[in-house]
């Protein structure tokens, strides 16, 4: 048990599952990259059994343990690994996905154009090279190596596999005298990108990296809906204090609860997301991203428009004035938040 992350008294019982060394061939390289420090940016097939992967037996030991008697509410908690890299499945798995049938994501040729020599840095970075600019980049290398369409075609699969044992989890709930009165709750603790801004990976601070899946399901007090406000993690916390009904702690959280959005039928309030990565910090509302680099470049993507974030409406001065009464009240928001942070030990920031 990692002593710092997961301290013994937080867990009534907790399991580490390490992925098994058997099923993470680090050497050679499946993809043919030669990539330093044991890079994990790789994927293929491996000769492993289904049933002998690590989150297949991290999903049966969730199952056996719904599958106990409660006398009091529990809380279980359940991590999987994939689609974290590297992305290692059987090939039945990847033959799920045609190679043929791909489509890969839309990327301009000319997607970073319109942005600062900071953010092209971000985007063209290696996290384990030395030497950074586009030609050592993620995605030259991808590129050059005609591994786009495997690439995209194994974190698919990596994304299914680990969706089929999320539905082999629910099933299981459904089968409790739990399932009516259980919250579950599923999310990522961060996106990926597969080429787009011609950036792979996360660490960055556009849409890609930074949106996460979020579902929260409550069949005794929640309808099925989409909520349309920009949301954050750090909101899950006080959710669930108020669908519980638990005290929360005395001092005052960062995050908000989700209830009065999901009461009243998903409509937008107005809430500002804060991302930060490196010395660079993004806002993001229902509407719009704008980023703020170290270098003072900005960025600013109309998701209506342009969901893929390929155009920076601040290129153009007319573009700037325009939007400059939006630009403040993000700096506003962004000052908020540094002013909080500043209150805190060590570094703060979200990803």
């Amino acid at each position: 048990m990692p002593p710092l992350l997961n301290p013994e008294r937080q867990w009534d019982l907790y399991e580490a599952f390490d992925r098994d060394p058997g099923e993470l061939k680090m050497a050679p390289p499946l993809n043919g990259f030669e990539l330093p420090g044991n890079d994990p940016l790789d994927w293929g097939a491996v000769d492993y059994k289904y049933e002998d992967m690590t989150d297949v037996r991290l999903a049966e030991r969730a199952v056996n343990l719904l599958k106990k008697a409660y006398n009091k509410p529990f809380f279980l908690g359940v991590g999987f690994h994939l689609p974290h890299l590297p992305w290692y499945l059987p090939q039945i798995h990847l033959d799920q996905y045609p190679l043929d049938s791909i489509e890969l994501p839309d990327v301009l040729e000319n997607d970073l154009q319109d942005i600062s020599s900071e953010g092209r840095r971000i985007a063209w970075k290696s996290p384990r090279l030395t030497f950074q600019g586009y030609e050592n980049s993620d995605h030259f290398r991808i590129l050059r190596s005609g591994q786009w369409r495997r690439a995209v075609q194994a974190y698919m699969s990596a994304t299914t596999f680990v969706d089929d044992l999320v539905g082999k989890i629910l099933a299981a709930l459904t089968h409790t005298p739990y399932a009516e009165k259980t919250i579950v709750v599923l999310f990522s603790d961060n996106g990926f990108h597969l080429g787009e801004k011609q950036h792979w990976r996360k660490m960055s601070l556009w849409e890609e990296s930074t949106r996460v899946p979020l579902i929260i399901s409550y069949p005794k007090l929640l309808k099925p809906m989409q909520v349309k406000s920009a949301v954050s993690l750090v909101d899950i916390y006080p959710t669930l204090l108020q669908l519980t009904g638990l005290p929360g702690p005395k001092y005052q959280l960062d995050g908000k609860s989700l209830v009065p959005v999901m009461r009243n039928l998903g409509q937008e309030d107005g809430r500002v997301v804060i991302s930060v990565w490196e010395e660079a910090v993004a806002a993001r509302d229902a509407q719009y991203r704008y980023i703020w680099y170290k270098d003072g470049s900005e960025e600013l993507y109309d998701h209506k428009d342009d969901p893929m974030e390929h155009f920076n409406l601040l290129a153009a001065p007319e573009s700037a004035k325009l939007h400059a009464e939006l630009i403040a009240r993000f700096k506003m928001d962004l000052g908020q938040y540094h002013q909080a942070a500043a209150r805190l030990p060590g570094k703060a920031g979200s990803q």
